[in-house]
């Protein structure tokens, strides 16, 4: 399912994926996040060219989207500043460059490497 914006000149549909692109870029970019993990599961690192196996987009009525992550993160960092970086980062892009509202972000902590 797309994420629907309206606009005055028709409707916008956005992909699932391509939101979950942008909040798996952003994510990595974050200090402490040392990747995405796999959603499923298992806490090993994703390869950066899966930027979205970690993410979970789901489009809501209103031009809004649900966001889930997961995240492996460095030892010895503020789990909890780490998390909020990220969901401040996520939804400053994703809301910029979509249009979109982003309703949550759920940050998930799969694992924690020395």
């Amino acid at each position: 399912m797309a994420a629907r914006l309206p606009s005055q000149l028709g409707t916008i549909d956005i992909s699932e994926g391509v939101i979950a692109k942008i909040a798996g870029v952003n994510a990595t970019e974050c200090f402490g996040v040392l990747g995405l993990a796999a959603s499923d599961g298992w806490s090993d690192l994703l390869k950066k060219d899966s930027v979205d196996k970690g993410v979970r987009v789901q489009a809501m009525e209103d031009a809004k989207v649900r966001i889930e992550i997961s995240l492996v993160v460095q030892y010895g960092v503020s789990i909890k500043a780490v998390a909020e970086t990220v969901i401040n980062n996520i939804r400053y892009h994703v809301e910029n460059m979509t249009g979109l509202t982003v309703a949550d972000i759920n940050v998930i902590i799969r694992g924690i490497r020395v």
